[in-house]
């Protein structure tokens, strides 16, 4: 059995609060996940958002610049205490903590790509967030593709079959992929247990930020934080569904 740390979406950009993000770092290290799964969207990247023009976007690359640096940053304050815990570890010759660190990109991150196939003169002025992840110790999947771990399916959504929409109710998961999932996007907490054996278990789990979404005008009231997975195995786990309140409470 194993342990698995689920972070939904954060959509950082420049100026949002990111102590939540502090606070993670520190469940890290106090509870030692054997695997840490980032659901994507991690960076908002509002400067390649679809709702600006073309001719727009490619005037904005310090405004990419800064999205970019934005997620680097909080990046960074998630995987401190975990530097500075192996370092302190190392120093007394003691085995270092080295969880599994997962990243499914999300359609925020895909942005990017998208605007590279729209304006090719920008490739190679864009630096991609794939070669931060790697460097620091990341697997990284592509959008849309899932990876399954302990029987457990993860990625940023699950994609319909027919369309090119996400299957967005944890129900509907089940009935069409019949397996266990765990997904963001949505800013909705969404779990479903199937009623028979072998046991499984779809979320859906797409917020962890404390900002309010402009676009999501009077519906910012959707449950935001982590889920830690225990005993994990064949799909199957116990979860605890972790606020931001609850988290920042006890660990900032």
């Amino acid at each position: 059995m194993t342990t698995h740390l689920f972070i939904p979406d954060t959509q950082v950009r420049p100026g949002v609060n990111t102590d939540h993000i502090k606070a993670a770092g520190k469940l890290i290290v106090k509870r030692k996940p054997d695997v840490i799964v980032v659901a994507g969207d991690w960076w908002d990247f509002p400067s390649l958002s679809s709702h600006t023009s073309s001719s727009k976007i490619a005037y904005e690359h310090k405004s990419y610049v800064a999205d970019l640096m934005a997620g680097i940053g909080a990046m960074e304050l998630l995987l401190k205490p975990l530097e500075q815990y192996n370092n302190k570890r190392r120093k007394n010759k003691e085995k270092l903590y080295k969880p599994r660190l997962v990243f499914t990109m999300g359609n925020h991150e895909f942005r990017r790509d998208r605007v590279l196939e729209q304006q090719p003169i920008l490739i190679g002025a864009l630096s991609d967030p794939v070669d931060y992840l790697y460097d620091i110790g990341f697997e990284v999947y592509p959008y849309k593709q899932r990876v399954v771990i302990d029987g457990i399916s993860y990625c940023h959504l699950c994609p319909q079959t027919r369309s090119a929409g996400a299957v967005e109710r944890a129900h509907l998961i089940m009935s069409k992929r019949n397996s266990s999932w765990t997904v963001g996007h949505s800013q909705i907490l969404d779990y479903f247990v199937s009623p028979h054996t072998p046991r499984l278990q779809c979320l859906i789990a797409g917020a962890f930020y404390t900002h309010d979404e402009g676009y999501k005008a009077g519906s910012n009231d959707h449950w935001r934080g982590l889920i830690y997975k225990n005993n994990v195995v064949d799909g199957t786990y116990d979860p605890e569904f972790l606020s931001i309140d609850t988290l920042t409470n006890q660990y900032l």
